[in-house]
């Protein structure tokens, strides 16, 4: 951000922005992590606020805000190109780019995946790891039975 020309930049991981008397010319929240209403008052007169990830509610606030304020809001939807995915992909293959996981559940552990998420405490993805038992499948099929039901052998 420092290199498009941001003169200051939050690591909402270290600080909550929203807290003090300093106020923004931009506040561009990419993670959703800060309240609507505090982000607004962190705002200047005349400041504009782009959500990365916008719900319902920010929308029609934000629409609100835009229209009879001295505020602005604005958000984006990403658009799924192809060659975006290949040029992704190739990063990603490259070492040029990763992600980064806070934690690892299994399946069964999906309800706690999710509690955990939702705290807002997270410091980056939380994954589903899934087991996979190839010796089931391969058992079933060397002594020609099956677990699908009849109908879908």
């Amino acid at each position: 951000m420092r290199s498009l020309g941001a003169d200051h930049v939050v690591d909402y991981t270290k600080e909550d922005f929203t807290e003090g008397d300093q106020t923004y010319d931009v506040i561009f929240d990419t993670v959703g992590k800060s309240s609507f209403s505090a982000s607004m008052r962190s705002l200047k007169q005349g400041g504009v606020h782009v959500l990365g990830g916008f719900g319902l509610s920010q929308l029609v606030r934000g629409l609100l805000i835009s229209i009879f304020g001295k505020k602005k809001v604005t958000g984006w939807v990403a658009r799924e190109r192809k060659q975006d995915l290949i040029s992704l992909k190739n990063l990603i293959e490259a070492g040029r780019i990763g992600s980064v996981i806070d934690r690892r559940y299994p399946l069964e552990s999906i309800v706690e995946a999710h509690r955990y998420a939702e705290q807002g405490h997270k410091k980056g993805n939380v994954a589903i790891t899934i087991e996979h038992d190839d010796s089931a499948q391969q058992h079933a099929a060397s002594d020609g039975s099956s677990s699908e039901p009849p109908s879908r052998r």
